[in-house]
């Protein structure tokens, strides 16, 4: 189960939008575990919004498994008045007010989807959506208890990914933990998170 904000389906890609709705400065890199919210005088983190959507883009592929030839974008979209400062990647971040022309930019790209296949795909997402309240209340109760599962995992220093240890390891951006499992299993967090 996953919770999306938003989908676009087009001939080219099926985009699947992550939206924050965050004021101050936003920092935060492709690989990065979590991204910081800044203000004059405070800082709050937040989770990594691509690696987030990356759940989401898993999931929707899983839902289609017979469209597998079909490109899947993540996008994640800045709403409110943050701005966007020192973040590096390469999947696209940008604003709300730049979304379409993000979009537009992949027209160039080879038409993968059919009108028909984009509407098939539109009726198999309706079908799977969780409308019942009860259900999305579960839903939600599923989503922290993974987060609180990967939290502890992490403080016992084993890999919420893979189950291998974790290990201090140095890295061009300073210290971090990673898998043991390295190159097989590519996880890494922030040092000080086991603690």
């Amino acid at each position: 189960m996953s919770q999306i904000d938003h989908i676009v389906i087009s001939p080219y890609a099926v985009f699947v939008i992550e939206t924050k709705n965050y004021s101050g400065w936003i920092f935060g890199s492709e690989d990065s575990e979590y991204w910081v919210q800044s203000f004059r005088k405070k800082k709050v983190r937040f989770r990594n919004p691509i690696k987030q959507n990356w759940g989401h883009v898993y999931a929707l592929q899983e839902a289609l498994p017979e469209y597998k030839r079909v490109p899947f974008h993540s996008i994640i979209v800045f709403t409110g008045s943050g701005l966007l400062k020192n973040v590096n990647t390469t999947t696209d971040v940008t604003y709300d007010n730049h979304l379409y022309d993000t979009i537009i930019g992949y027209e160039e790209d080879i038409e993968n989807i059919t009108a028909e296949d984009m509407e098939l795909i539109a009726n198999k997402l309706k079908e799977i959506t969780i409308t019942d309240e009860i259900a999305r209340e579960q839903h939600i109760k599923q989503i922290r208890s993974n987060i609180e599962n990967t939290q502890t995992k992490i403080r016992a220093m084993i890999c919420p990914k893979c189950g291998g240890t974790l290990a201090k390891r140095s890295g061009p951006y300073g210290e971090f933990y990673g898998c043991s499992s390295y190159p097989k299993c590519r996880y890494k967090t922030k040092l000080g998170s086991p603690n």
